[in-house]
């Protein structure tokens, strides 16, 4: 495993509601069993609890999953926003850098995980200094990070960007590899970024997704892959992308997408374990569209959680599973609503429970190279 330290020199969507705790998981090729946990379901109470109440260390948003359990180990109830709830707050709050900078692109992966970390706001995102001569295609991707005090913003580029820089892993040139897609969440006071990393060369790719670590949310150390490509215990054995990240008790979970081997292109899968470099089992959710990207989960009552996704054809539903059964959170006939008016190639949902407010980062622009990030609000009351 590496150690690497960065120390920063440098749409709408499908609604997966899924209840927290208690997702199963398990490749069936690995032979090994496909229940993550012992199928109870798992309360607040098994998350740490902060000075003024905030369930800490659960994943999402907020720099947790949420922002307002009680001291009891509690969370409120809140409303899911219709695609009618949302109201745009501040256009063009994040635009790539001009001519020159390392992040003159803003490709796939843009918007990353946005979380509270102490009293400011931060906003990861991917970020390319230009065109690859091969193909067009973002050349040199590395990670950025923008602050703000409020969701709302201002934001404002660190100056320690890339806090992730582009790497050569491979040491064969290629301009292809780099950050891909980020997922994340504060973790006992440690900001946990999973990356997904491309590899590989002209035009054909692979990719793991390894973990980065920091104490303050700008100097990052590489903890090593923690999905890795060729391993049989998980689905895919080409590029695997993160869509979400969180926690729950002493388990880990990532929501991703697989493909290769005999996963079809693009499927939801889910992989768990004990540590936050330590995942174990992986399972495919669904394999009948090609889903582009994810948000971290976000609790949204004691027992069930959230988490916004998007397929690659423009399709956006709302999705509301059997706490039963939280891995039928594809099934189609759990489906409620389907979104309309809104559209995102890449997006980062959050919610700040201070103000019972969601909030909502939608790119503007082409496919894969937006122009900017536009932050919408909707209410969170019940």
């Amino acid at each position: 495993m590496s150690s690497r330290a960065y120390l920063g020199v440098a749409g709408l969507l499908h609604l997966a509601t899924v209840v927290a705790g208690t997702a199963g998981c398990g490749d069936s090729d690995s032979g090994e069993d496909a229940t993550v946990r012992d199928g109870s379901a798992s309360d607040a109470s098994d998350s740490s609890i902060d000075a003024d109440g905030g369930v800490v260390d659960s994943g999402g948003a907020d720099g947790a999953m949420t922002d307002g359990g009680s001291a009891d180990g509690g969370i409120p109830d809140v409303a899911i926003p219709a695609a009618s709830d949302w109201t745009l707050v501040t256009e063009d709050a994040l635009v790539p850098g001009g001519p020159g900078a390392w992040d003159v692109r803003f490709p796939h992966g843009t918007p990353g995980p946005v979380m509270r970390v102490g009293s400011t706001w931060h906003l990861y995102y991917v970020g390319a200094d230009g065109d690859r001569p091969s193909d067009g295609g973002p050349a040199h991707r590395g990670v950025g990070l923008a602050t703000a005090p409020s969701p709302e913003g201002p934001w404002t580029k660190s100056p320690a960007n890339p806090v992730i820089p582009w790497e050569d892993i491979e040491n064969d040139g290629d301009d292809e590899e780099g950050a891909w897609r980020i997922a994340g969440f504060v973790d006992d006071g440690t900001v946990l970024l999973y990356v997904s990393d491309l590899l590989g060369s002209g035009g054909s790719v692979n990719g793991d997704i390894r973990l980065y670590a920091s104490a303050d949310g700008v100097s990052f150390t590489d903890e090593g892959i923690v999905l890795d490509h060729g391993d049989g215990r998980f689905p895919g054995d080409d590029e695997m992308g993160v869509l979400g990240a969180w926690k729950d008790g002493g388990t880990y979970y990532l929501y991703y997408t697989a493909k290769g081997g005999d996963v079809p292109s693009w499927s939801w899968a889910l992989a768990a374990g004990p540590g936050r470099n330590d995942f174990t089992r992986g399972e495919v959710l669904d394999s009948s569209q090609e889903y582009g990207h994810g948000t971290d989960p976000i609790f949204v009552s004691d027992t069930t959680l959230v988490v916004f996704m998007g397929d690659n054809g423009g399709d956006f539903w709302s999705w509301t599973p059997p706490r039963a059964d939280p891995t039928a959170a594809t099934d189609t006939a759990s489906r409620v609503s389907e979104y309309a008016g809104l559209s995102s190639d890449q997006f980062a949902i959050i919610l700040d429970r201070a103000t019972a407010t969601w909030y909502g980062f939608f790119t503007t622009g082409a496919r894969g190279d937006s122009t900017s990030i536009d932050v919408y609000s909707a209410s969170a009351d019940p």
